[in-house]
């Protein structure tokens, strides 16, 4: 029972997780160096999965890998190659066979090193997924209660873990040299890294802040996509196709819906907080609002004549040839020595 938003009767163990949470949010505001503590858990974390990338490296047959990687580029090179052909108007600019031999080789480095950072990127999403759906079980009561103010343990430690991911991904672009090449990813780490570390140090929107990483529901079949594509499953497979659709709906749900849940939040819970602090907030949501959109458009032209491939009568339907780019392990192989020529810039 309420009156005034005042609680007069409540269980024994509701009154329980409310002293719990207040002691949680007692201590972490108590502590003197809370921000020095944050940046430890984050590098921490991303420690950690340093030494999962190391897991992952050893686990995987590299020769195999290799393969996987030139097949893939070969696949992407394919492609370029129908693309200039139907475009006869282009000029481009002719490299000498040395300079096209080393730009070549530097791209097959990059599908490489992108395909193992893939593998991480799969685990971060897996693991992090698992562990909010421990809280979304084991832990709603105290998650909903307030979701503003209200802090417990594993919403706390999960947003740590989370950063630990994004900062250990920074630093393997940079330490692979693409910087110049993915910094568009690495401003997307550091807008998420800065924005987490502000509300762990300053303990506010904890609760909203898990919310929003429920999007990693759909980051699991958005790696996954790219590791089906990566060893070669065909397009009529079945498990790329439940992947497809699971892919749209995790989208449409963890994504767009996790925005709406935030725009609602801002009109219920929009008075607690500065003004400042609010325009930020709104400011970030129409960007990811956009991204989103753009990214949702992409998926669903690419997802869409997977299933169709797969509800053809003939499993084997002949595809238009951009569609095509990605198919089978058993695709045609170009001939590199007389398409050497492949991946140069337009003038």
């Amino acid at each position: 029972m309420k009156i005034e938003g005042t609680t007069l009767f409540v269980s024994l163990n509701d009154s329980l997780m409310l002293s719990q949470e207040s002691s949680i949010y007692d201590y972490l505001n108590q502590l003197s160096y809370r921000n020095l503590i944050v940046i430890c858990l984050i590098i921490m974390f991303s420690i950690v999965f340093y030494l999962i990338s190391l897991i992952v490296d050893s686990l995987v047959d590299k020769q195999k890998h290799y393969d996987l990687s030139v097949r893939s580029f070969e696949r992407y090179e394919q492609a370029v190659l129908r693309r200039r052909q139907k475009d006869d108007d282009s000029v481009f600019k002719i490299k000498d066979e040395s300079e096209e031999l080393e730009e070549r080789n530097r791209k097959l480095q990059f599908t490489i090193w992108t395909n193992r950072n893939l593998q991480v990127s799969f685990v971060h999403s897996v693991l992090c997924s698992i562990w909010l759906l421990y809280i979304l079980i084991a832990r709603h009561n105290e998650l909903f209660a307030d979701l503003l103010f209200n802090i417990t343990w594993d919403s706390y430690l999960v947003l740590a873990f989370s950063c630990g991911y994004f900062l250990y991904d920074f630093y393997d672009i940079c330490a692979n040299g693409y910087l110049k090449r993915e910094w568009v990813v690495c401003v997307h780490h550091w807008i998420v890294l800065l924005s987490f570390g502000y509300h762990m140090i300053n303990l506010i929107s904890v609760g909203y802040t898990v919310i929003a990483l429920l999007m990693e529901f759909n980051s699991v079949f958005l790696h996954a996509r790219k590791l089906l594509k990566f060893y070669a499953f065909k397009r009529n497979s079945l498990i790329v196709y439940s992947n497809c659709i699971a892919n749209i709906l995790s989208f449409i749900v963890f994504r767009f819906g996790i925005l709406g849940v935030i725009l609602y939040s801002i009109k219920i819970d929009g008075h607690r907080v500065s003004v400042q602090y609010l325009c930020i907030l709104i400011t970030f949501i129409l960007i990811m609002t956009v991204i989103n959109v753009i990214l949702f458009k992409r998926i669903v032209q690419k997802d869409v004549s997977v299933l169709m491939c797969v509800k053809a009568k003939n499993p084997n339907v002949n595809l238009d040839a951009q569609m095509m780019d990605n198919i089978d392990q058993d695709e045609k192989p170009i001939d590199m020595n007389q398409n050497i020529i492949l991946l140069v810039e337009k003038n």
